[in-house]
């Protein structure tokens, strides 16, 4: 056991963000977009994970690469070299799937392997019945940051955009959406259901992107990042298809609470979050990323402890530098500039 836990979460020169955090047997695994120090753009590299045993959260183990873009075989190319925030999920034949978009595109492949720590095979591009894969067409919504669920033998799909920005692309922009997989994680069963409609309004906290998705005894629970930029807010619902209600901000790393913008843009950033909630070990974490190195493009993955009340709803979680250990540093020590919250 590693007795240093702190966030971020993993070695300072790693830059996970947008994780999706999930816990596969008795180890946690950490997924998302890979950005690069001093980038100059958003996830410019290859897909890795690292992990933990579910009873040790300082003890993480780097995988390795899980899925280069070079293994990304679709019929739609790609043109920039970026892959956005993916999402894995254990399907009902054992099997691991990972979601993810290039871009400027709207369509969600699909890659799949045996293993949670990869490495993932190219498997697919999420279609219709017929065979239409969506996304194509330009009556097809616009695809963006998926987020899967496996629920019993039902698997969902979420995804979406909030940004009108996003219709440049040549797709309509209708907000937060869900439909319904087959059982071979990649053909849908049902048309789009629209869960929050895109509003760019940003005096409140409407849909922005960064949808994710976890079921908690009887609860279904989603997350994503809100236009008011005040950080990742959550809805909940009885169902996992319609009926969500807006509960509330859960943290937030890069808000306009934090910082007045007029003078302090220029030394910490103001810009997206996107993370995911997971119960792990009996209890229950927010992960988020942050942004580093006065940057938009070189994120990393922070994680915070969180409390559920009794009928469901969580207490928004601090942002700390203490992060999943969720206890103040008592040792009268040196620590590492970088482990400061505002960095």
């Amino acid at each position: 056991m590693k007795k240093f836990i702190c966030n971020p979460i993993l070695p300072f020169d790693e830059y996970i963000p947008d994780p999706e955090v999930h816990v596969f047997g008795d180890r946690v695994y950490i997924y998302g977009s890979h950005d690069e120090f001093n980038g100059r753009m958003y996830c410019e590299n290859d897909y890795v994970t690292w992990s933990a045993p579910v009873t040790d959260l300082s003890n993480w183990r780097y995988e390795g690469v899980i899925y280069k873009k070079s293994d990304h075989q679709s019929p739609v190319k790609m043109e920039k070299n970026n892959m956005y925030a993916p999402d894995v999920a254990k399907g009902p034949d054992g099997n691991y799937y990972l979601y993810y978009s290039i871009a400027d595109s709207s369509v969600i492949s699909v890659a799949k392997s045996d293993s949670p720590a990869g490495p993932f095979s190219y498997y697919g591009d999420v279609q219709s019945h017929s065979g239409h894969i969506y996304g194509e067409s330009k009556e097809d919504y616009f695809e963006f940051d998926p987020a899967v669920l496996v629920d019993g033998d039902r698997v969902y799909l979420y995804l979406g955009s909030g940004q009108k920005a996003n219709e440049k692309n040549g797709h309509p922009v209708v907000g937060l959406f869900v439909r319904e997989l087959g059982s071979d994680m990649l053909t849908a069963k049902t048309e789009p259901e629209i869960l929050m409609p895109a509003d760019d309004d940003r005096s409140q906290p409407n849909f922005f992107e960064g949808a994710s998705i976890r079921k908690f005894d009887d609860w279904y629970y989603l997350l994503y990042m809100a236009t008011d930029l005040s950080g990742l807010h959550y809805m909940m619902s009885r169902y996992p298809d319609r009926d969500f209600e807006h509960k509330g901000l859960l943290h937030t790393t890069s808000s306009s609470q934090l910082v007045d913008e007029r003078s302090m843009y220029e030394r910490y950033i103001v810009e997206n979050n996107h993370g995911s909630l997971e119960k792990i070990n009996g209890k229950y974490y927010i992960f988020n990323h942050r942004h580093t190195n006065q940057s938009h493009f070189s994120r990393q993955v922070v994680g915070d402890k969180l409390e559920m009340s009794e009928d469901g709803t969580f207490h928004q979680a601090a942002y700390t530098s203490v992060g999943v250990r969720g206890e103040p540093f008592n040792e009268l020590t040196h620590y590492p500039a970088a482990m400061t919250a505002v960095w």
